[in-house]
């Protein structure tokens, strides 16, 4: 085989079928030729940092296929919960906590608000017991 470059942004194009291939083909190649890759060509081209990030993150890959295949299992880490910016989806209803109800108004407190006060010549006010006029 010669020395042939091939282009990742062509690549994703690939059905899931064919990029499956080529996993397994990668998967089933001699242990040298993985160090073999252009780390600075594919951290470029993939969008990792650097080459030394895309290094460790496959290594990571390889490790979990490796105890996957050895019976063990990983932990899934939990994903975590992002808030919504407020408007950002339209279903601010959900996401809005509802208020709490307050413990009510006095009766005092009631009728001031309902307009009954002692000013207004409508309904006056019972005096309660023990009361002086």
């Amino acid at each position: 085989m010669s020395n042939i470059t091939y282009n990742y942004e062509i690549a994703k194009s690939l059905t899931e079928n064919e990029k499956n291939r080529l996993i397994c083909v990668f998967l089933n190649a001699p242990a040298g030729v993985h160090n073999q890759a252009d780390w600075k060509k594919a951290a470029a081209e993939f969008g990792s940092a650097n080459a030394d990030s895309m290094k460790v993150s496959t290594a990571t890959i390889f490790k979990k296929l490796k105890q996957a295949s050895d019976g063990e299992t990983t932990p899934a880490k939990p994903a975590g919960k992002k808030r919504k910016a407020a408007g950002q989806d339209g279903d601010d209803a959900e996401d809005t906590p509802k208020p709490k109800k307050g413990r009510g108004k006095g009766k005092k407190a009631a009728a001031e608000t309902n307009g009954n006060d002692s000013s207004s010549n409508e309904t006056p006010v019972k005096p309660e017991v023990g009361d002086d006029l």
